[in-house]
């Protein structure tokens, strides 16, 4: 089973749930980014975040998949840094429980807030940053959940709701709103 078709149903769903949003889209529309991402390679990971970093991204979260070797180990893992900036009133710790809260309240486990600014993704982002490890390709039923089409279409709408909120969270942010939400 290959990381990169579980990721690939889920970046396209994810994609396709933002969309819905309204006509401010709050991803990278460059052609070479789903390849970039779903690469896997440090050098991807580096150029997409280069690219936030350029465009000002409000905050950046690379959405992966997690793996151990335990294979009981299951659920929801969001990492982030305490040592980065925040975004407007909302700190990284509250930007990651919103995230958290949003996937796990799909049936997920918690696994666990990791304030670990190690990370590549985290500790060379300009702005907020997190890492969303969904679930656990290692664990048959979190493997089960991510085959699951109806599941990633779930997933998917969980982590732009999250996204929307974060950007929605300050009274002096209104960066983006819901498509039903826009004044013509």
């Amino acid at each position: 089973l290959c990381r990169k078709y579980i990721s690939s149903g889920l970046f396209y769903q994810l994609l396709a749930s933002m969309q819905k949003t309204g006509e401010n889209n709050i991803y990278t529309n460059y052609p070479n980014i789903p390849y970039l991402l779903l690469s896997g390679e440090k050098d991807a990971v580096l150029e997409a975040e280069q690219i936030a970093n350029e465009m000002g991204a409000h905050f950046y979260m690379s959405i992966h998949n997690n793996a151990a070797e335990n294979s009981s180990a299951k659920g929801v893992q969001i990492c982030y840094a305490d040592t980065t900036t925040e975004f407007s009133d909302i700190t990284n710790r509250e930007i990651s429980e919103i995230f958290y809260d949003n996937i796990a309240s799909l049936g997920l486990r918690k696994a666990g807030l990791l304030n670990n600014p190690r990370y590549i993704v985290i500790y060379r982002a300009d702005m907020p940053s997190i890492i969303v490890e969904n679930a656990f390709m290692s664990n048959q039923e979190d493997l089960a959940l991510l085959m699951d089409d109806s599941f990633i279409e779930k997933l998917a709408q969980k982590i732009c709701d999250s996204a929307l909120e974060v950007l929605n969270a300050s009274a002096e942010s209104e960066i983006i709103k819901p498509a039903e939400e826009t004044e013509e």
